[in-house]
């Protein structure tokens, strides 16, 4: 019983898994962004993700739905060592570290931990494939630095993405 509630708040070890798929960060509509990544990945199955982030609380009623029931998670920080260790980050192949909702941060904070999250990352294992959410273009060269392969500028999606539906030629419903 002891075990299962560990597992239940993160807190349980992970045992052997390989080229798993990390996806760090929380916000609100996480159900709706961790069921876009299932589909456009089906190469990954549920039991292969590992959600990293500290919001115990809101996982643990994810996961008493019955498709995610069997998605792991690790509790913590996940721009700490140890909380990435936790999460087998030698053995990953890919991660996804999206903005941080979890705690009262401001975008800086928020940007600044996703750097230091991939950084930390990357110097984990050099072969993980990383993509990382932004607001602020100043992080972008941060992100380069430490090596990030893919980057998402959401505020430039946003701007991008009104901008072109204005042009009235319907382009936003092909993104849709």
């Amino acid at each position: 019983m002891d075990a299962q509630m560990k597992k239940n708040k993160g807190l349980a070890k992970l045992k052997d898994i390989n080229k798993h798929f990390l996806l760090c960060g929380w916000r609100d509509n996480f159900d709706k962004i961790l069921e876009s990544v299932i589909s456009s990945n089906p190469d990954i199955e549920i039991d292969s993700i590992v959600l990293v982030n500290e919001a115990q609380e809101q996982i643990e009623q994810l996961r008493s739905i019955p498709k995610f029931k069997n998605i792991k998670y690790i509790s913590g920080d996940f721009s700490d060592e140890e909380t990435l260790t936790k999460a087998k980050i030698k053995n990953a192949s890919r991660a996804l570290v999206i903005s941080d909702h979890s705690q009262k941060f401001s975008q800086l904070e928020i940007d600044s931990r996703t750097v230091l999250s991939v950084l930390t990352m990357k110097n984990l294992n050099p072969t993980i494939y990383v993509a990382a959410e932004i607001f602020d273009s100043k992080f972008e060269n941060h992100l380069n630095l430490a090596h990030c392969d893919e980057i998402i500028l959401t505020a430039d999606y946003e701007r991008s993405l009104l901008a072109t539906a204005s042009s009235g030629m319907g382009y936003s419903n092909v993104i849709s």
